[in-house]
């Protein structure tokens, strides 16, 4: 008659096997010191009994003895076959059925041929079952505590981190936390998922797995996984649920990854992999004849203009009958644009539009923001005058500090509700940054503050008043 071997490891952190092989040379011994010939070694490594994953090496045991001829199985314990209740029962009716006896090293034989024996098994069983669901429960509670007392739980670092030097430790890894700041800011703007992960492959950064498995690209998931990671605002979760502030340092504003969030989670946002739009003005501007909206096509003459590409022209799909050349249209609406939002006072009645009847007035906000800046920038001169001694001012940069990021919060929200909001508050010459935005974002802009019609014009030198503004947002 003849045995087997059956060898197991629920994990191998080294991936060399050497659990499973200490196990089957004690099992060997075994079989020597009694004489028994050991024709085959089933192994199932880095395979827990407990899961319920299958396991193959176990399974192919099991129909081995099916199939006779076999006296006997030796393992080193009886825990390495069976953890749970249901595998020792199915283990129980093969031996009813095949008379085989199971040997272990460490736990002597155990005869499942008799109704003592059987019930000892079980008791085993239910005794094992037992531990790892108290290790279980174990485990999860550990995972709360620390995720509520703001520890990092463990797991692949977040986007933008890498480990720390110390267990449970992750910080800014310099090499992506630039790029998710840039995914969040461009998200902000409007910008589409495609876009940013194809600005990430441009640049060659690699994936490292965020949120997109074992792509070698980035794909529009895996840049949706980095932001909506509420790790990357310094906030701990459990379970799904924000528990708590995390011990790291953020990477964002918290104002700002809720905005990126609220975006991506609006039902209405596009969610098709498309490409981002080129020109400001396609599915916006209207058709003068007949109402629908224009789209481009390729003028009829090969003129170079100031974008590098040839000479362009805003043309109605519908009607076919209205097109005009796509430079002088938008330089029109541009002129609108910035000659209206260059005057302060339109530019804060754009931004209060949407003011909650709560809030603060827009202008008061932003008065009080520069004032609470100027103040903090002056402790360091009062420090040197000697009128405020170090505490003095550690107590007044501290107390500034807090006023100064909730006037700002205040602003990034207001610069959230609209991409004409986010324009006017944003820092920098207006004009320039108007010409630095992506065509697709100059569109939403023009979209929220007007209407824009491309009359019918006789052909010949463009006329500027063909070009119909009629304004929404509110103005003085």
């Amino acid at each position: 008659m003849t045995y087997l071997n059956y060898c197991r490891i629920s994990r191998d952190l080294q991936g060399e096997g050497a659990g499973v092989r200490s196990q089957q040379a004690a099992c060997q011994a075994l079989a020597d010191a009694n004489g028994w010939e050991v024709v085959e070694t089933y192994t199932d490594n880095d395979v827990s009994a407990f899961s319920g994953v299958q396991r193959p090496a176990w399974e192919r045991m099991l129909q081995r003895v099916k199939d006779g001829g076999v006296a006997g199985v030796i393992c080193w314990h009886v825990d390495r076959l069976y953890r749970r209740p249901v595998d020792l029962e199915r283990l129980v009716d093969l031996v009813e059925d095949t008379g085989v006896m199971v040997h272990t090293v460490r736990a002597g034989d155990l005869d499942l041929n008799t109704a003592m024996g059987r019930m000892m098994a079980r008791i085993i069983a239910a005794t094992a079952a037992h531990e790892v669901d108290h290790q279980i429960e174990r485990q999860k509670a550990s995972h709360a505590f620390r995720a509520e007392s703001g520890k990092w739980r463990g797991g692949p670092p977040p986007a933008g981190y890498k480990s720390g030097d110390h267990k449970g430790e992750i910080v800014i890894d310099d090499t992506y936390a630039p790029y998710v700041r840039l995914a969040v800011q461009m998200v902000l703007e409007g910008r589409s998922l495609m876009s940013i992960a194809k600005r990430f492959n441009e640049d060659n950064l690699p994936t490292r797995a965020y949120g997109g498995g074992k792509a070698e690209r980035w794909t529009a998931r895996g840049v949706r996984a980095a932001v909506m990671n509420p790790a990357i605002a310094g906030l701990s979760k459990h379970h799904g649920e924000i528990v708590g502030t995390g011990q790291w340092e953020p990477l964002v504003h918290e104002d700002d990854w809720r905005a990126a969030v609220q975006i991506l989670s609006d039902p209405a946002r596009r969610t098709h992999a498309g490409s981002e739009k080129k020109f400001q003005g396609t599915g916006l501007y209207l058709c003068g004849r007949c109402g629908h909206k224009v789209g481009s096509a390729k003028g009829k003459t090969r003129q170079a203009v100031s974008d590098g590409t040839t000479d362009r022209v805003y043309a109605c799909k519908h009607c076919h009958r209205c097109s005009r050349r796509m430079v002088p249209v938008d330089e029109v609406v541009d002129a609108v644009v910035l000659g209206v939002l260059n005057e302060p006072r339109n530019r804060l009645a754009i931004v209060d539009r949407d003011r909650a009847d709560d809030e603060d007035d827009m202008g008061a906000l932003l008065n009080r923001y520069n004032a609470l800046v100027a103040n903090k920038n002056r402790l360091g001169a009062l420090f040197a005058d000697g009128v405020l001694d170090a505490g003095q001012v550690r107590a007044a940069t501290e107390e500034l500090r807090v006023q100064i990021e909730a006037a700002a919060g205040e602003l990034a929200r207001a610069r959230r509700r609209s991409p004409a909001a986010d324009l006017v508050l944003a820092d920098g010459a207006l004009e320039d940054r108007w010409r630095a935005l992506p065509a697709e974002v100059r569109g939403q802009v023009i979209d929220e503050l007007m209407t824009v019609t491309i009359l019918p014009a006789k052909r010949g030198k463009f006329d500027p008043s063909k070009v119909q503004i009629d304004w929404k947002a509110p103005t003085v």
